[in-house]
C-alpha cells in the first residue's frame, strides 16, 4: 500500500507518515512544513478544547453534588470554573510532561472506551431499568464494575 500512490507503506516515517510522504517531491519541505504545522495547529487545538471541556464537566458534577463544591466555583470576572480550570490544566501539564507518550495515548483509549461504555449502559439501564429512585444506587456499581475492568492485574503485563 502507498500513501495516496506517493511512496511505498514501508518507506513511511512511523512519526510524521504524511510530512514524510512529501520528502521526494518537487516542494516537498515548504509543504512539509505546512504539514507539520498545520498538525501541530490542530493538536493544540484538541487539546484546548478537551481541557476547557473537562473544567465544564467537572463544573457540571459540583453543581449536582457529585464532586467536592469547590470545583464549581465561579470565577467573579470571567465567569468560568476557574478552579476546576486551574486542576484540570494543572493535571494536563503534569500528566504530559513526566508520562510516555505512549502510555498516554493508551489512558486516552481506555478512557474513551470507558466513557461510551458508561454512556451505553446508562443508556440501556435508565430505558428497561426500574424507578428513578434506584437508578443512582444502580449506575453506581456499573462505574465501579467498568472501572474494575481497567485496575491492572498480573494477566495484563503478560500481554
Amino acid at each position: 500500500s502507498a500513501m495516496t500512490l506517493m511512496v511505498p507503506a514501508h518507506e513511511l516515517d512511523d512519526t510524521a507518515p504524511v510530512a514524510a510522504a512529501f520528502d521526494g517531491q518537487p516542494h516537498g519541505h515548504i509543504i512539509k512544513i505546512i504539514v507539520a504545522g498545520g498538525a501541530t495547529i490542530g493538536l493544540t487545538a484538541g487539546v484546548i478544547v478537551s481541557i476547557m471541556a473537562q473544567a465544564r464537566i467537572w463544573f457540571a458534577l459540583a453543581r449536582d453534588g457529585l464532586v467536592l463544591e469547590w470545583f464549581g466555583r465561579v470565577h467573579p470576572t470571567f465567569q468560568t470554573p476557574f478552579n476546576a480550570t486551574c486542576v484540570t490544566v494543572f493535571a494536563a501539564c503534569f500528566m504530559g510532561g513526566l508520562v510516555p507518550f505512549g502510555v498516554l495515548a493508551d489512558m486516552i483509549s481506555c478512557g474513551t472506551l470507558t466513557a461510551l461504555t458508561l454512556v451505553c449502559v446508562a443508556l440501556l439501564v435508565m430505558r428497561y431499568g426500574g424507578p428513578t429512585g434506584q437508578l443512582s444506587f444502580i449506575i453506581g456499581y456499573v462505574v465501579l464494575a467498568t472501572t474494575a475492568m481497567y485496575v491492572p492485574t498480573p494477566i495484563n503485563f503478560l500481554l
